[in-house]
């Protein structure tokens, strides 16, 4: 039985940073992880280990405080002079739903109520998000990148990366891009794509490398470049509205190998590998409607992530999670805070469940294929097949069949082989 309770409240208002307001809920829960905080002022607070405080329109959980940060209270900043992490199994009091922006003071501290169990308001359930959390892991790296004159395309280490690229592993990087000048940052989560053996192990879609920084467009477009290369050429999906189109033409000027398509009349992915080739029926990049970007894609995300088929690592991630809500039926972020990461994650999603696992990327078959086909023509010389990476078949959706070619100048011809045979 959980150890949860909920007292609904009809009487009490709770100060906030706009005045006096209602809240919906007293949630008594059991905790064993807490923090000890002492401040600069002399004020002292008992705290569970990851309660959210509001630092500069941030939620910052206590745990990752470190000593010398501020935070703020009704009437100045004040700063962490002590952190201490002990064990205890007590009850811990939580206020839901404050306002609409679940900002309030506890003790004179701005903190957040960002945990919305009982309101039903968070795009992905709570349930959902307290798992995924004892999951998150540090990043192997932090870096910032840079050009080939060793120039920097962001400001600071905001590339976060967890596991590097293996040999042979297919990956797909999701983005969503800003204007590179406001509150909003430009995104893009890196997912290595199981295959067969994979998904028999019962591993899943692992995030693998994650951005998110305020860079100009035509810089967030270099970016993708070079880290989509460092990653197998990987499949990179950039949503093509008014912003994603400079970022769009700067990897068409790059010649990024394996670009993501929309098919005009199917809506689905098609890649091809020379993206400057005129592709009459796609338009480069991934399209989105209002009804797809504010139901459909969250929707997808919340699936993949309810079924546990993604294992994210990343603090950012997690963070909006908590703060990417319902309201008037829209999927979006809470007032002061970004749902970036969350769009190029459930941009993803969408496109992985609607066109990537049907074209069998890094599929066992097609390895197992390709290993009998090599032995089958083994007396050619050169064998080249024009198989685009595993990413794609040709004739529609037929993921067998492939351009073979011997790669010798009095050889120049190609031929279309079947190599759906082999598969079975």
């Amino acid at each position: 039985m959980s150890n949860i309770k909920v007292f609904k409240n009809t009487n009490y208002e709770i100060l906030t940073p706009d005045g006096w307001y209602k809240f919906d809920y007293i949630k008594k829960e059991n905790k064993n992880k807490w923090i000890k905080l002492c401040f600069s002022n002399g004020l002292n607070i008992d705290c569970t280990y990851d309660h959210p405080f509001v630092v500069d329109n941030k939620i910052i959980y206590a745990c990752d405080f470190v000593v010398g940060d501020k935070v703020h209270t009704q009437k100045e900043d004040i700063y962490i002079e002590k952190k201490q992490i002990y064990d205890i199994d007590k009850e811990s009091y939580d206020i839901v739903n404050v306002g609409n922006k679940h900002k309030l003071y506890v003790n004179g501290v701005l903190v957040h109520n960002c945990d919305l169990q009982q309101s039903g308001n968070t795009v992905i359930s709570p349930n959902d998000i307290k798992p995924m959390e004892d999951g998150i892991q540090k990043p192997e790296f932090k870096i910032c990148v840079r050009d080939d004159f060793g120039h920097k395309l962001n400001k600071d280490n905001e590339l976060w990366v967890w596991k590097k690229p293996e040999d042979g592993a297919q990956y797909i990087i999701s983005a969503d891009v800003a204007r590179g000048d406001g509150v909003d940052y430009s995104a893009f989560h890196i997912f290595k794509i199981p295959s067969e053996i994979d998904i028999l192990d019962g591993k899943c879609v692992e995030q693998v490398a994650e951005f998110k920084a305020q860079v100009p467009t035509d810089a967030f477009g270099k970016i993708l470049n070079i880290v989509g290369r460092e990653y197998n050429e990987a499949i990179v999906i950039v949503e093509n509205n008014s912003v994603g189109i400079a970022t769009l033409n700067e990897l068409i000027r790059e010649e990024y190998p394996a670009l993501y398509y929309t098919d005009k009349a199917t809506k689905q992915v098609s890649i091809f590998q020379n993206v400057n080739t005129e592709q009459v029926n796609s338009v480069p990049g991934f399209s989105t409607t209002t009804a797809n970007r504010q139901i459909l894609i969250p929707n997808a995300l919340e699936k993949l992530w309810r079924n546990k088929a993604v294992k994210f690592y990343s603090k950012r991630l997690i963070n909006e999670a908590w703060t990417w809500v319902w309201l008037n039926g829209k999927a979006m972020h809470d007032n002061g805070c970004n749902d970036d990461l969350m769009m190029a994650a459930a941009i993803f999603s969408h496109v992985y469940d609607t066109s990537i696992k049907e074209m069998g990327i890094a599929s066992e078959k097609f390895k197992s294929a390709l290993d009998a086909l090599i032995i089958k023509e083994q007396n050619k010389k050169d064998l080249v097949l024009d198989i685009a990476k595993g990413k794609r078949g040709l004739e529609g959706r037929n993921p067998w069949k492939f351009r073979y070619k011997e790669s010798t100048i009095n050889s120049p011809d190609e031929e279309i082989w079947d190599m759906s045979d082999l598969c079975k």
